[in-house]
């Protein structure tokens, strides 16, 4: 793959990932203008953990999982390697944003 192509991709994986995002976002948060990240803040509510080691754990089922997958053929059909590691990336910039915006109050 040449370099224009692979930048091509990357810029369609990322544009597919913001739709995904907003639509995983609404089905968590709902429609309210509640925190984007009220499913990671139930975490600390309950005093399990941190809502930074929430996304942290979630983004931890994701990798074994994609270890997993790497050996073995998907036993949920619906999800594949590539949905796995759009989640992961997606975990990714849930964190940054919430660190962002932790460090911004």
């Amino acid at each position: 793959m040449n370099k224009k192509t692979f930048l091509k991709k990357i810029k369609e994986y990322y544009a597919n990932n913001i739709a995904l995002m907003e639509r995983k976002n609404k089905d968590y948060t709902g429609d309210k203008k509640d925190s984007a990240f009220r499913a990671f803040e139930l975490v600390e509510f309950l005093g399990i953990c941190s809502v930074e080691k929430g996304i942290v754990v979630r983004m931890c089922d994701k990798i074994s999982r994609l270890a997993t997958l790497l050996d073995d053929d998907a036993r949920v059909l619906d999800e594949k390697i590539g949905d796995t590691l759009d989640d992961i990336a997606n975990y990714s910039m849930i964190l940054k944003a919430f660190l962002e915006q932790k460090t911004a109050k």
